[in-house]
């Protein structure tokens, strides 16, 4: 009876060790944090979109980076969205959870309850600003231009490669997945952000120069803001 018991709970541990592993990632960014954008206003989005390639598994865990005391010292959180894609666009909002940002400068990560309502083969993982600049915490990118890249302004989508990979992931299974695969998680030098920051500035310019009135360009001179307003 003893031997039987043992056996039953070993089987059980095992079992139960199964089903708490975690799952297959979701990201386009490299790991390494290079610069950091806010919106001047709250409820707008920074968004990547997504291909679901691991069959049956459901998104279950929600992760972003925010770059730690900037824009002000007090962490604000961010809402972190599914959308459905629709026509290539956005489509409708399948909920979002709260992730409330503790130390910035690597990914966290908030448990998607609705991951049931994922279902279109292109999905967008969104983050959305909570609170005006300077009041927020803001979207951390690497130095590669994002090719997945997706902002959200006043209900208006649009597709942009001005930034980085916006450092947004996402991941199926039942574990906190931590940082996840890839390169390790880690901030850029001071001299690294400003060159960046140069570039990204350089380019948005442009754009709002020979086409100001453009909102998928500039929405509506609610600016962009970055690393740059610091020195």
């Amino acid at each position: 009876m003893k031997t039987t018991t043992i056996i039953v709970l070993v089987l059980a541990a095992l079992a139960l060790a199964n089903d708490g592993e975690a799952g297959d990632y979701y990201y386009w960014d490299d790991g390494t944090l290079s610069s950091h954008w806010a919106w001047y206003t709250g409820g707008n989005y920074w968004a990547v979109q997504f291909e679901q390639t691991y069959g049956d598994e459901r998104v279950s865990w929600l992760g972003a980076m925010t770059y730690p005391d900037w824009p002000d010292e007090v962490f604000q959180g961010a809402n972190m969205h599914a959308f459905e894609d629709l026509g290539g666009y956005p489509g409708s909002d399948l909920g979002y959870e709260y992730l409330a940002f503790t130390t910035g400068g690597e990914f966290e990560w908030v448990k998607f309850e609705d991951y049931d309502t994922l279902t279109t083969d292109y999905f967008y993982i969104a983050f959305q600003q909570i609170g005006n600049y300077p009041f927020c915490d803001s979207m951390g990118v690497d130095a590669s231009s994002g090719t997945h890249n997706w902002t959200g302004y006043q209900g208006s989508w649009s597709p942009t490669t001005y930034f980085g990979d916006f450092m947004i992931r996402c991941c199926t299974g039942d574990v906190d997945p931590g940082d996840g695969p890839g390169p390790g998680v880690e901030a850029a030098s001071w001299g690294e952000l400003k060159a960046a920051y140069a570039k990204l500035e350089s380019r948005i310019r442009g754009n709002r120069a020979t086409r100001p009135d453009n909102p998928r360009i500039y929405p509506k001179n609610d600016a962009w803001r970055a690393i740059g307003d610091l020195y």
